[in-house]
């Protein structure tokens, strides 16, 4: 199997890698294009931030610079949540569909497990 170097480009677009179709424990419909990828990717990160900042440094101003770098950086990309609260808000006002909100809190877990287990190595 050959090595798909990827990143992310200006665009905020996936350079590299194939669209292909991900089985996940959800019974909607997860086929995981570029397209997709990227608000999934920047709730991550910016989850991983704001969690990582929250765990580790724990200032007020910190956290508060974090959310504020997170929501510039990765908000037009996703909508800067980085919160499952702030998902299933948008969700009852419809504002995401129900797969994206799915897939956005899962992103938002995963980020915070991340953290958990980063801070539990050290």
């Amino acid at each position: 199997m050959p090595l798909i170097k990827a990143g992310i480009g200006v665009d905020g677009r996936f350079k590299g890698l194939p669209d292909t179709s991900i089985a996940l424990w959800c019974s909607v419909d997860l086929n995981l294009t570029k397209k997709k990828m990227t608000p999934i990717l920047a709730e991550f990160l910016g989850t991983l931030l704001l969690i990582g900042v929250i765990s580790f440094v724990g200032q007020p101003l910190a956290i508060g610079a974090a959310l504020a770098v997170g929501a510039y950086v990765f908000g037009p990309y996703s909508g800067g949540h980085f919160n499952p609260a702030v998902t299933l808000w948008a969700f009852l006002s419809n504002k995401v569909s129900s797969s994206r909100a799915m897939m956005h809190v899962a992103a938002q877990c995963l980020a915070a497990v991340a953290v958990f287990a980063l801070k539990a190595a050290m």
